[in-house]
């Protein structure tokens, strides 16, 4: 078994694993290890069924390719904050509020698959 990991610099929530591992509705939302980066509606969903640990849902600024790492500094300074619009559609997809320990802000996440 082959494992892929990509890096990315995304502005979403974080959810515990368990909480959205059997949601099929997410499949059109997932990206990809092996393509660009993939939103649907404007988000996309990380979900850790390797480890479990988490699944990301927010819209990806910045990824890298396949086993590579980020080939220069990425600079946040002037990055627009999408915290409305993202916000909003990720309690839409989730199906409820956010709670306060779920705010949206800036994820750096190493994704194995």
């Amino acid at each position: 078994m082959s494992v892929q990991v990509n890096t990315y610099i995304m502005w979403g929530a974080l959810f515990p694993f368990k909480e959205f591992a059997d949601r099929e509705d997410f499949e059109p939302y997932y990206d990809s290890a092996f393509k660009g980066i993939h939103h649907h509606n404007g988000l996309c969903v990380l979900a850790d069924g390797m480890d479990g640990e988490y699944t990301a849902i927010g819209h990806v600024l910045h990824k890298t390719r396949n086993h590579d790492g980020f080939q220069e500094p990425i600079s946040l300074f002037g990055q627009p904050i999408l915290d409305f619009d993202v916000f909003e559609r990720v309690q839409e997809l989730i199906g409820r509020q956010l709670r306060d320990d779920e705010r949206c802000g800036y994820l750096v996440i190493s994704h194995y698959r």
